[in-house]
Formats: C-alpha cells, structure tokens, sequence
C-alpha cells in the first residue's frame, strides 16, 4: 500500500511540476480589430492562388490565376462570398486579430492589407505531410 502511495506521490510530483506554455493572443484593441475588419469588408479581385503540398519527399505545387469578374466579397455578416474558377462558394470568417482571420474554418496569417492588397497565408503540417497556400486579391 505505501509503495502506491509513493508511486502517485511521484507521478503527481512530475505532473503538476512541469510548466506548461500557453500560445498567449496576440493582444489588439477595439478600434484596431474594428480599422482591419473594415479593410477586410471589401469586394476584392481575386489575383492568384499558390499552393504547394509536400508528402514525404514530393512537392506538388498548384497555381489558379484570376480572370476577369473572379472575386471575394467579405461582408459585414461574417460570411465571405467567393467566384473564382467557374466556382462560387461562400464561407465564413473572422477577424482573430491584426495578423489573423480564420477563413472557412483555417487560420490564415494576413501576409498584406492595405486599401488595395489584401494577401493572405495559411501552413498546415501533419507529420506526414504539409500544405502552404496563398491567396492574393486587389482593388
């Protein structure tokens, strides 16, 4: 009985010893969230798509180039509409803060936003495999 005592005693010693990290927000005031959700709620020209996915040792790359009425519109709704390759689509999003919005459910770092780029990225990595894409509009 004392020798599981001393096991839990043990285990629970290492447990609760370890630090444990926490990603902290990025921190962002009201009016700053409100500037980039405004710059955000455009209609945008769809420029190019990048993507390149890596599996084991191979790279496969895609590029999709705009054509003319190809479009994202981000509305004040939180859904993002979308026309581009003979496809529309609409998906939500948000604004997590000044570098970050979840698109359809991804994290996307915001790569450029100004009053006539808005590029963003998202990189995902499984131990198998790993996606970059890149999606680039203007106005």
């Amino acid at each position: 009985m004392t020798f599981r005592y001393l096991l839990f005693f043990v285990f629970a010693m290492l447990f609760f010893s370890c630090k444990k990290e926490k990603e902290q927000p990025a921190t962002i005031t009201p009016t700053e969230l409100m500037l980039v959700t405004e710059k955000i709620q455009q209609r945008w020209n769809f420029d190019v798509y990048y993507q390149t996915e890596t599996v084991g040792s191979t790279e496969y790359h895609d590029t999709i180039l705009g054509a003319s009425g190809d479009f994202f519109q981000f509305t004040q709704n939180g859904l993002a509409y979308s026309y581009w390759g003979g496809i529309a689509d609409t998906l939500g999003y948000g604004v997590l803060d000044a570098g970050r919005i979840i698109y359809g459910g991804d994290t996307f770092s915001i790569a450029a936003l100004t009053v006539s780029k808005f590029e963003i990225i998202n990189q995902r990595t499984t131990s198998a495999s790993s996606i970059n894409q890149k999606i680039m509009m203007s106005r």
